[in-house]
């Protein structure tokens, strides 16, 4: 189910503001179930996992050569068809306007802001295990029994907040942007048991410069400057607000000068 309602308005001098609402209902969200084994689908249906994960999880298994995938064959992160719904809802607001009523050349500014706020939502499935009993030799002994389990959780890489801003200047043959971008944190893999070991990507923010000059009617000369803060990308884990660091990806700034000339 996807739900969209959005409203707009537009004036000579405020120019055009908008107001979205979106409401997302996602079915069988594709997710990978760790510590899968084949002999656990008898308890997984015992403890009442639905049908259409029963189904995920049997299924492809008719792909496979029984000689190298057999009962006791561990498929750690098997690829399912998540059966609990998910949930993506949220509201953008965005305004784009041109100063052109200003005085001398401040008439040459723009401005395109833009911000969401959204909630996600999704229940993950997962194999826990209980203390049972293995009666079917001459002697009881104790066993770990596989069963469903599901616990809450955000929708993987979905940030909460997403801010977008340009600010620009048009003056004869020169044009300018300077944008910022930034993204809230999101989750990039879920821990099976435990919220605390969920690893995220830190909140992301960014800075983009992009001139332009006209040397004549076909020739004009760019500047292109990417990342013009360093931002670095960095995967932690959030335990209670403790960091711990499991990836930091470094890019740099990125500058390019280009000549254009139009035939």
């Amino acid at each position: 189910h996807n739900y969209d309602l959005g409203v707009s308005f537009y004036t000579n001098k405020v120019g055009l503001f908008t107001i979205n609402g979106f409401y997302k209902e996602i079915s069988e969200l594709i997710y990978r179930l760790p510590k899968y084994e084949p002999h656990f689908i008898e308890n997984l249906q015992a403890s009442g996992a639905p049908a259409s994960l029963i189904e995920s999880l049997t299924a492809p298994e008719a792909l496979y050569d029984s000689q190298i995938y057999d009962a006791r064959s561990t498929n750690n992160n098997k690829p399912i068809n998540n059966p609990n719904k998910s949930e993506f809802y949220g509201f953008e607001i965005s305004w784009q306007s041109n100063f052109w009523y200003l005085p001398g050349v401040l008439s040459g500014l723009v401005l395109d802001l833009n911000y969401s706020m959204i909630w996600s939502g999704t229940e993950l499935p997962y194999i826990g295990f209980v203390p049972g009993i293995d009666s079917s030799g001459f002697f009881p002994i104790p066993v770990d029994l596989a069963v469903y389990e599901k616990r809450e959780s955000r929708m993987l890489d979905q940030p909460a907040h997403l801010f977008n801003a340009r600010i620009g200047w048009d003056y004869k043959g020169f044009s300018t942007r300077l944008s910022f971008r930034y993204q809230g944190s999101t989750i990039t893999s879920v821990d099976p048991l435990y919220s605390l070991l969920d690893e995220q990507n830190n909140a992301m923010f960014r800075i983009d410069l992009n001139a332009r000059q006209m040397i004549t009617e076909r020739f004009s000369v760019s500047l292109d400057i990417a990342n013009l803060n360093n931002y670095i990308d960095d995967r932690v884990v959030d335990a209670q607000g403790q960091y711990f660091p499991r990836r930091s990806e470094y890019y740099g700034m990125n500058i390019i000068l280009g000549l254009r000339y139009d035939f």
